[in-house]
């Protein structure tokens, strides 16, 4: 895993060891995206937003 930058506004950012949590594999019924949350070293939920389901 390496790091993205978000293309768009619904985009999510993230870094190598990131942890992300997955929310919604199927958003809107669309194939390739999912949803996901960026979470802090305590699990807290910081950021919300679209990640490709292939990195």
């Amino acid at each position: 895993l390496y790091d993205r930058v978000a293309e768009t506004e619904l985009d999510l950012s993230f870094k190598k060891d990131d942890i992300l949590y997955v929310d919604d594999t199927l958003p809107n019924g669309n194939f390739g995206t999912w949803m996901a949350w960026q979470l802090d070293e305590n699990a807290q939920k910081i950021q919300r937003g679209q990640i490709p389901s292939k990195y």
